[in-house]
């Protein structure tokens, strides 16, 4: 038997700890978080042959890509760096996600020099009422610095889309005119866990729904906003998965987030985590991967609605949530107000017979 249990993942999502310098109200983690804040969790120096292993599934021209994730991931900045010089290959590609608070010069041309996709979590003009800080306002000339760079978003009831993806986009026109490269936007929706709901309370989903409907057709048809490519390329995806490979089937087995099959959040002390966003194990890189995968299996699919209109796209939901979270809070709202105009979008282009190219 291996040493470690074999599987062909694409992406590690490499926890560091849950220490974080901000505390937004509607962290996804906020239950999740271990109660005795302060830890520091040692490396394992196994997981490096555990890593290594994982390309050695991959076929020859893929890339495996590691996120580095908190909490607030800078905190860790050390390990950060130990484990990137330790895993360097050229088929290895790192990611960090910040709030960008702890981003300055010296680390960023750390990043650079290990060509890291860094991506900033920002809410847009908001950012401030939302997350306690707003890194582009006290460090926009620091964006330039950065080799591949890109924004994350959550969507809340204080800010219309239309002017979060107007504002996303002008971050990426400055970046784009300085640097040359575009930023690669993406956006998320709010997640009813946290137990606070003041940024989801009164949100209008109707009105969400009109602004999506409308960014999709500037998107496709009117070809602006193009630092959104890769969030749509994810959609499109998505769609492709469902209706193409599967006929619109829905096969009960792979989440959208992919999670133990082609994602895998893997704690620097080598246990496996059931989310990067939760501190809960559900095995360690030393199991038989059957043992582990059964174990996560359970914990997969919150929400047997098949017959739901957006079912085959968001496969069943966030596994952090609870059914009734799901149904009755605002999570399915958020994913019928974006998935219902991008399916009628692609029906209206198959009866039309047009190609869709977005990238």
């Amino acid at each position: 038997m291996k040493k470690f249990l074999p599987m062909q993942i694409m992406r590690v999502f490499l926890c560091l700890g849950f220490e974080c310098n901000l505390n937004c109200p509607y962290c996804i983690q906020g239950e999740s978080k271990p109660k005795e804040r302060g830890q520091k969790t040692g490396i394992n120096p196994d997981i490096y042959p555990f890593i290594k292993g994982l390309l050695k599934n991959l076929p020859p021209k893929k890339h495996l890509r590691i996120i580095f994730f908190g909490g607030e991931p800078l905190l860790y900045l050390d390990k950060i760096k130990t484990i990137t010089k330790k895993l360097k290959n050229k088929r290895i590609l790192f990611q960090i996600i910040t709030n960008g608070k702890l981003l300055d010069e010296e680390n960023i041309k750390f990043f650079n020099r290990y060509n890291f996709g860094v991506q900033i979590s920002w809410d847009g003009s908001i950012s401030a009422t939302t997350r306690g800080y707003n890194a582009l306002k006290d460090k926009i000339s620091l964006i330039n610095k950065i080799k591949n760079a890109s924004l994350s978003a959550v969507l809340n009831s204080k800010l219309r889309l239309k002017h979060l993806v107007l504002q996303m986009q002008g971050i990426d026109n400055y970046y784009f005119k300085n640097t040359g490269r575009r930023i690669q936007n993406n956006i998320a929706t709010l997640n009813d866990t946290s137990g606070d709901f003041r940024f989801s309370k009164d949100f209008n989903f109707e009105v969400l729904r009109q602004d999506f409907a409308a960014f999709i057709d500037d998107f496709f048809i009117k070809k602006l906003y193009p630092s959104f490519t890769n969030f749509f390329k994810t959609m499109l995806d998505c769609a492709n998965f469902f209706y193409v490979q599967n006929n619109g089937n829905y096969i009960g087995s792979l989440p959208y987030c992919g999670e133990g099959f082609h994602a895998l959040s893997l704690s620097i002390d080598g246990s496996i985590l059931r989310c990067h966003n939760s501190a809960v194990k559900t095995g360690t890189i030393y199991e038989p991967f059957w043992t582990y995968l059964n174990r996560a299996l359970g914990q997969m699919i919150i929400c047997k609605k098949t017959d739901c209109s957006v079912y085959g796209m968001c496969r069943g939901g966030c596994k952090l949530q609870k059914e009734a979270q799901l149904i009755e809070g605002s999570y399915c709202l958020f994913q019928k107000a974006l998935y219902e105009p991008m399916i009628e979008f692609i029906g209206k282009i198959g009866d039309s017979k047009e190609e869709i190219i977005c990238c």
